[in-house]
């Protein structure tokens, strides 16, 4: 077991975790950047099983032209040279299913999922320039957000609903520090430079504790 491993154990086992409990932030969790850097994104470039989504510095998520090699048949393949372009203008990225990017991310996901019951996948946010991010919103999966580099300031609401949001953490997350937010709590990550972070969305394995009323929440 690695150390990051190893530190997501204690956690869950010091606070008893479960999916549905209170958000927390915990500073210096873990040095991240054994598991992840900026060089994460050649990995990412030359992967084709991951997911790319591009959002301009205006908030507004860029339409992904596609390919279609020969050797995919009827799969379409995202634009690699678009993506490196958005990149290096600064524009914002979101990277899913990139625990398939190396063997510590898919070792690191599996004692997650060992550990909470749950399916799990990690997430690379990032942007070179200023970036931009979601407004208050809230998701089904619970979240582990860990920032790699850079500073990000972050808010999450106390919350599970709409209506008047009041913050119950405001902080700002600096390399390694984690902050948790449970499923369907309100939150938004405010960037102002370039950063790089990773998300771990986590759903529970058990149906029976997923909220019936699952569509009224929106990202």
């Amino acid at each position: 077991m690695t150390i990051l491993e190893e530190k997501f154990s204690k956690s869950i086992s010091d606070k008893n975790l479960t999916i549905s409990d209170n958000p927390f932030f915990v500073e210096n969790f873990i040095d991240i950047k054994e598991y992840i850097s900026w060089n994460i994104l050649d990995e990412a470039i030359n992967n084709n099983f991951v997911y790319w989504e591009m959002i301009d510095q205006n908030g507004v998520k860029i339409e992904m032209p596609h390919d279609l090699p020969y050797w995919f048949g009827d799969y379409k393949q995202q634009n690699k040279p678009f993506i490196i372009d958005c990149i290096n203008r600064g524009d914002t990225f979101i990277i899913s299913k990139a625990s398939t990017l190396n063997e510590k991310l898919k070792s690191l996901i599996s004692s997650i999922q060992k550990y909470l019951n749950v399916g799990a996948d990690i997430h690379i946010y990032g942007s070179k320039g200023n970036g931009t991010s979601f407004s208050p919103h809230s998701d089904m999966p619970a979240n582990f957000m860990i920032q790699v580099e850079g500073e990000t300031e972050w808010i999450v609401f106390e919350n599970k609903g709409f209506g008047k949001l009041e913050p119950i953490i405001e902080t700002k997350l600096k390399s390694g520090d984690l902050i948790y937010v449970p499923s369907t709590y309100y939150h938004c990550a405010l960037p102002k430079s370039p950063r790089l972070s990773i998300s771990i969305p986590c759903m529970p394995l058990n149906p029976e504790i997923i909220p019936a009323d699952m569509n009224t929440y929106k990202i």
